[in-house]
């Protein structure tokens, strides 16, 4: 299910120590090789659980991606969000959760597949303001560039603003809003990226006069 497998298991389990495996070459071959071993078993099942969620055998990629989470000596953030995502399709929206929000845990600093996948299966379960959240801090980590992330994000305000109450006259002022701050936010990037070449080309100019004076001065 998905409570097993959230992350590395046994990492030096009876290994001995930092120290230990220091000064004992032979005990650090034997642990490299160890993890050589889990990372190899970890890879044949994430190609098995690949496979099986092509074909949709959910079921069979759940099992797959859960024994690739238990033999991974790293962090395997892929098959977290893929056995989310087989668990969404199989209509568990509670594990296809717990799956997306385990792999933020793992690794928060690339975050943009586990949101969606988490947004998705808050939206299945009709946590539409928890999917809202999720998406709205996709569209911040893509910088607004992903042309699907903006429709989902403009998808979910809607149905947000509907389940709320809020009237057609309403939804579009949110829909306004949101066009009117991206165009701020792409006027700002342009007006940045327009800055930086004007100040390239003083430093380009005032090098090119430095050389000429300095060829001058040579004369």
């Amino acid at each position: 299910g998905a409570g097993r497998g959230f992350g590395p298991g046994r990492e030096g389990d009876g290994a001995g120590s930092a120290r230990e495996r220091e000064t004992n070459p032979e005990m650090e071959a034997e642990m490299e090789a160890e993890r050589a071993s889990r990372e190899a078993a970890a890879e044949s099942a994430r190609s098995e659980g690949a496979a099986s969620f092509r074909r949709g055998d959910y079921a069979a990629a759940i099992d797959a991606y859960t024994r690739a989470l238990e033999a991974s000596p790293t962090p395997d953030t892929t098959s977290l969000a893929v056995r989310s995502a087989a668990h969404l399709r199989r209509g568990d929206t509670a594990a296809a959760e717990a799956d997306a929000t385990a792999a933020l845990a793992v690794d928060p600093k690339n975050p943009a597949d586990a949101l969606r996948r988490r947004a998705d299966a808050r939206t299945a379960a009709g946590d539409l303001r928890g999917a809202l959240a999720d998406l709205e801090a996709l569209h911040v980590n893509t910088a607004g560039a992903d042309e699907e992330v903006v429709a989902a994000l403009a998808d979910a305000r809607r149905s947000v603003a509907h389940a709320e109450g809020a009237t057609l006259v309403e939804m579009d002022r949110h829909d306004a809003e949101r066009a009117r701050l991206s165009a701020a936010r792409e006027a700002a990037w342009e007006a940045k990226r327009a800055a930086g070449l004007r100040e390239h080309g003083l430093r380009a100019a005032s090098a090119r006069a430095s050389r000429r004076a300095s060829e001058t001065g040579k004369r």
